[in-house]
C-alpha cells in the first residue's frame, strides 16, 4: 500500500516543529535565586574582575541565618541581606578591626563596597555569581 501526504500536511508539520525545537536549547541560564537557595551554605571565589583574588587569600562568602559574611583572607564582615528581583541587599556591614597586609586590607574595603552596591546575585548550578557595574564575583559552592 502507498501511503501518501499532500505536501502542504508535511510542511506544516515541519514549520510546528520549529518551536519546540528552539525551546529545548535554553538550559544554560542561572537560576533566580532568593535567599532560602543560599541559606547555610558557602561559596568561595575563583574569579574577581577587575581587582583579581590577593595571591596566597582566599574570598569565601557563607549565607547562614539571614546574614551573609564575607572573608577575604584578613577581616570577617558580617551584615543582614535580602534579595529581591536578582538583586543583593546587604545591610551596612560589621567587620573585625585586625590590621593586615595593605593588599588583604584593599581587599576588604572593595568587597565591602562591592556588597553594599545592591549588586545583581545568580545562581547556576553550584556557581554563584554576584556582579555589578564592572565588578564581577564568581564563586564556587565548598
Amino acid at each position: 500500500m502507498n501511503t501518501r501526504f499532500p505536501s502542504g500536511l508535511l510542511l506544516v508539520a515541519a514549520v510546528a516543529a520549529v518551536p519546540l525545537l528552539a525551546a529545548c536549547g535554553d538550559d544554560d541560564e542561572a537560576t533566580p535565586v532568593d535567599a532560602d537557595a543560599l541559606e547555610g551554605r558557602t561559596f568561595v571565589a575563583t574569579e574577581f574582575t577587575p581587582d583579581g583574588i590577593v595571591d596566597g587569600s582566599e574570598i569565601a562568602v557563607t549565607f547562614e541565618d539571614g546574614a551573609v559574611i564575607v572573608m577575604a583572607g584578613c577581616n570577617t564582615q558580617r551584615g543582614g541581606y535580602s534579595i529581591a528581583d536578582g538583586v543583593l541587599s546587604v545591610d551596612p556591614m560589621m567587620s573585625t578591626m585586625m590590621a593586615c597586609d595593605e593588599a588583604l586590607m584593599a581587599q576588604d574595603t572593595s568587597l565591602a563596597t562591592f556588597f553594599s552596591s545592591s549588586p545583581s546575585i545568580a545562581l547556576d548550578g553550584d556557581v554563584l555569581t554576584v556582579s555589578g557595574g564592572d565588578t564581577e564575583l564568581t564563586l564556587s559552592a565548598s
